[in-house]
């Protein structure tokens, strides 16, 4: 489990980057693995096995938790209407933390839209920058697109229009509460190292194979701390 399992590593105190107060990136601070391996032992293992809390893998975690056979679930925007059409009434919220007030950051959940220099290399630059400022930019715009994607409008007169599901606001107040920006430069690592290949690695290790999390934390900051030198140039 990578891009769901972000807040649970969080929440264990290991955050794949963490940010300054004026809102960089931190390129000198790593999680500290004692602290998150010790966490995981402590909240997610019984001795050398999984308490079965949270597993190594999301595959089958949606229809675990519609069958009611686990007590939640993390789930994305796109899921919700699924959840709504079985009957579920959600409490949509952060990750607790395993300190008091504090919760798990996941990958922020808005949209957005970029200018790249390949619209003005085709000539459409100044149809491009109308599309941005007249249609993701504006309210009718982030209404008409996110009755498609679903996700909380990130423009604030789409975010209090009455075609904003619940869901939506639940999913925006999450996020408003713990969340951080994806970062592709730190996380889109070489194969094998990436944040979407060493996080499911270390859950596997540990929930399945039955080795040390702490020992299995230090190999993962060691991964991590390698992704975020190698992002400076872009950060």
């Amino acid at each position: 489990m990578s891009w769901g399992a972000h807040s649970v590593f969080s929440a264990l105190g290991a955050d794949a980057y963490y940010f300054k107060s004026n809102g960089s990136i931190n390129k000198s601070r790593s999680f500290n693995p004692n602290t998150f391996g010790n966490n995981v032992k402590k909240f997610l293992m019984d001795g050398k096995k999984s308490n079965g809390f949270f597993p190594a893998t999301d595959t089958g975690c949606k229809d675990n938790f519609l069958a009611g056979d686990v007590p939640f679930a993390i789930i994305g925007n796109w899921e919700w209407n699924d959840y709504k059409a079985k009957g579920f009434t959600m409490n949509l919220m952060p990750v607790p933390g395993a300190s008091a007030g504090r919760s798990g950051n996941a990958f922020g959940s808005v949209s957005g839209a970029l200018l790249t220099t390949f619209a003005a290399a085709n000539g459409v630059e100044a149809a491009a920058k109308s599309l941005l400022v007249d249609f993701f930019g504006s309210t009718a715009g982030q209404v008409a697109y996110q009755l498609n994607e679903k996700r909380p409008p990130a423009e604030k007169g789409a975010s209090t229009d009455a075609t904003v599901t619940d869901g939506q606001k639940g999913f925006g107040a999450s996020a408003a509460a713990a969340s951080i920006p994806q970062v592709g430069a730190i996380l889109n690592g070489p194969s094998g190292t990436s944040y979407w290949d060493s996080a499911p690695a270390y859950w596997t290790a540990v929930l399945v194979d039955g080795k040390d999390a702490v020992k299995e934390a230090k190999k993962l900051v060691s991964i991590w701390r390698a992704n975020l030198r190698a992002a400076y140039s872009d950060l």
